[in-house]
Order: C-alpha cells, then structure tokens, then sequence
C-alpha cells in the first residue's frame, strides 16, 4: 500500500510540473464573411504593444479560419470618430457596422499588472543586468453590429 501510495504521489508530482498550455476557444467566423478588428488597448505599459498584440491576433484568425475577411478598423478612439460617437454602446456598434460594412468586430484589451523589477549589479564595473516579472492578460470580445 505505501509503494501504491508513493507511485501515484510521484506520479501526481511529475504531472503537475508540466507546463500549462491554454487552448484557444473554437468560434466559426464563416457565417460573419466580414469581420472588423477595432487596435487592442493596452493598460499599464507604454511602446507599441498594442500594435504586435493586434498584429498577432490578427495573424491567428487569418490562420485558423480561412475565407473570412478581416478588416482593421483601427484604435477604437478613431473608429468612434468616424462614426461620430464617444462612447461603444449599442448604437455606436449599429453604426460601425453601416460604417465599416461588418456584421461583427472584435475588440482587444492587454492589461500588464504586477510589475517587479530584478536588477543584479554584479560587480558594478562589469555587468549590470535588469529583468522584469509580471503578468500580462488578453482579453478579446466579439460584438455584433446588428444586436450589440
């Protein structure tokens, strides 16, 4: 019973090592042909983050579903200028579908939090190395233009 017992515990450990691997939600853009993407935000971090993030979206819906047109909108501060409104409600999204000829769009946010600075002076004359740690989160949404 020990040696069963000391098996699964080793084994349980050995599993839980493992890296954590996310699997993307499966969603059939197909039936929209026409997809806007409104520029991802980015809170807490300055560079051009939410260009490379919108980029990569970009790339993986145009790899993963094939004949499904993707239109950059651009920064959804912009995109609300051009259809004359300041706040994404449901009218702003009935309008940028009339605008932009979408049916649907998505909208991007990355927020980096806990931020923690490593700086090592290892023998102030030779190297000085600086990392950072924190944690990064994506989230992105589909809306509808016909119902929000």
């Amino acid at each position: 019973m020990l040696k069963k017992s000391l098996l699964i515990f080793i084994l349980f450990m050995f599993i839980s090592c493992g890296p954590r691997v996310l699997v993307p939600p499966e969603i059939d853009l197909l039936p929209y042909e026409r997809v806007g993407l409104i520029s991802f935000s980015v809170e807490n971090a300055e560079g051009q983050l939410d260009e490379m993030a919108t980029q990569r979206f970009l790339q993986e819906i145009t790899r993963f579903q094939k004949g499904v047109q993707v239109i950059e909108l651009g920064p959804l501060d912009e995109v609300l200028g051009k259809i004359n409104k300041t706040i994404l409600d449901q009218e702003a999204m009935r309008a940028i579908g009339e605008y932009f000829g979408v049916i649907s769009f998505f909208q991007g946010k990355i927020k980096i939090s806990d931020v923690k600075p490593d700086v090592d002076i290892a023998a102030l004359i030779k190297s000085l190395r600086v990392r950072a740690n924190f944690n990064i989160s994506m989230t992105a949404r589909l809306f509808s233009t016909e119902t929000g």
